[in-house]
C-alpha cells in the first residue's frame, strides 16, 4: 500500500515537472516572440525614418535646382536677357545637380507610377538641357530673345504634375511603412502579455511542486 502510494507520488512529481517545462518553455517562447518583435519593429521605424528622410531631402533637391529658382528661372533669363556669361555657369551647376538627384530617385523609388513620374521630370530636364545648347548657339549667331524663345520654349505643366505625384508616393510609402511597423509591435506586445499571463498558472505549478517535494 505504501509502495503503491508512493508511485503515485511519483508519478504527480513527473506530471509536475513536466508541467512546469512545458509552461516555462511556451512562456520563454512567447517572450522571446515579443523581443524579436519589438527588435523588428524599432528596425522597420528607423528603415522607414531613414528612407522617408532620403526621399525627402531628394525630391527637395530636385524641385531646388529644378524651379523657377533652379534651371527654369536661369534658361528663361538667358533667352530673355541673351547673356551666357552671367547664367551659363548657374545653369551648369543645375544640371550637374538635377541629373544627381534624378539618379539617386531613380535608385530610390520601387512603384513603377513613381517611376513613371520621375521619368516625366527627366524628360522635362533632358529637354531644357538640349534647348539650352540651342540657346548658347542662336545668342552666338546673333538671334534675337523672341526668335530663340520660339525655338526652345518648353511646357513645364507635365513635369510639376509629375512631381506631385512623386509628393503622393512619398506620402503613401511613409504611410505604409508606419503601418507595417505599428501592425509589428501590436504583434509583440500581444506575445509579451500573453508571456505575462503564462506567469500565473506558472507560480501555481511551481508552489504545487513545492509543497508535494516539501
Amino acid at each position: 500500500m505504501r509502495l503503491l502510494g508512493r508511485l503515485q507520488l511519483d508519478k504527480q512529481r513527473r506530471l509536475l515537472i513536466g508541467a512546469i517545462l512545458v509552461v516555462t518553455a511556451l512562456l520563454v517562447f512567447l517572450l522571446a516572440k515579443s523581443y524579436l518583435g519589438f527588435k523588428n519593429a524599432e528596425q522597420g521605424w528607423q528603415a522607414y525614418s531613414d528612407r522617408h528622410v532620403q526621399l525627402t531631402a531628394e525630391l527637395a533637391a530636385l524641385r531646388q535646382h529644378f524651379g523657377y529658382g533652379g534651371l527654369i528661372h536661369n534658361f528663361k533669363n538667358l533667352v530673355l536677357r541673351r547673356d551666357p556669361a552671367r547664367y551659363q555657369s548657374a545653369i551648369e551647376n543645375n544640371i550637374i545637380n538635377l541629373q544627381q538627384a534624378l539618379a539617386a530617385l531613380s535608385a530610390s523609388v520601387d512603384k513603377p507610377a513613381a517611376a513613371a513620374a520621375l521619368q516625366t521630370v527627366a524628360d522635362t530636364i533632358n529637354l531644357y538641357i538640349k534647348n539650352y545648347r540651342i540657346t548658347l548657339q542662336m545668342i552666338a549667331s546673333g538671334a534675337d530673345s523672341a526668335t530663340i524663345d520660339a525655338v526652345v520654349k518648353v511646357s513645364d505643366i507635365p513635369a510639376y504634375q509629375a512631381l506631385a505625384q512623386l509628393d503622393q508616393y512619398l506620402a503613401a510609402t511613409g504611410h505604409q511603412l508606419r503601418v507595417e511597423t505599428e501592425q509589428q509591435s501590436r504583434q509583440a506586445l500581444y506575445f509579451m502579455l500573453s508571456g505575462v499571463v503564462l506567469l500565473l498558472p506558472l507560480m501555481l505549478i511551481v508552489s504545487g511542486a513545492l509543497l508535494m517535494f516539501l
